[in-house]
């Protein structure tokens, strides 16, 4: 009878040390997940400004449809390269490597 009692004692013992370990993973990846969420927000500010930018430097030249024209195709043109380049290759399954052709 001893020996199961230290048996069951030894299970809990590794299912605390187990939950203490899962804690601090899910932590570092929570932090992880923070970090790469408000990088993408300041780095989607930034990219906005620099097109409002461009978009006052030609307003001044071209007028402001025009230069708003020319902002809206230069982001649809980013957005759609990175939409194209993520889409899963018909051969592996993964997202496209120009590295790899």
């Amino acid at each position: 009878m001893n020996r199961l009692t230290e048996l069951v004692i030894s299970f809990f013992e590794l299912v605390e040390a187990e939950g203490r370990e899962l804690r601090e993973q899910a932590q570092g990846v929570l932090r992880g997940a923070a970090m790469f969420f408000f990088g993408g927000v300041l780095l989607s500010a930034g990219v906005l400004t620099a097109v409002y930018a461009l978009y006052l430097t030609l307003a001044s030249r071209l007028g402001r449809p025009a230069a708003a024209l020319i902002a809206a195709l230069l982001l649809g043109a980013v957005g759609a390269a990175l939409i194209l380049k993520s889409r899963p290759s018909a051969k592996g399954g993964e997202a496209q490597n120009d590295d790899e052709s």
